[in-house]
């Protein structure tokens, strides 16, 4: 996981627990608060033939 490299006592359920979080709270963001949080979380997106790739 990602998110390992930033802090190695992050589990999987810390990282689903934080993403469950986040749906509640979309709705509540502006749309500049949507970008950053997109932009934060997404690095690059790859668009070819064969389907989408989104790179954190």
């Amino acid at each position: 996981m990602a998110a390992r490299a930033h802090d190695a006592r992050i589990t999987e359920a810390d990282a689903t627990a934080a993403l469950q979080w986040l749906d509640t709270l979309w709705d509540e963001l502006s749309p500049a608060e949507q970008s950053r949080m997109v932009a934060l979380l997404v690095e690059r997106v790859n668009i070819g033939e064969e389907g989408l790739d989104v790179l954190p």
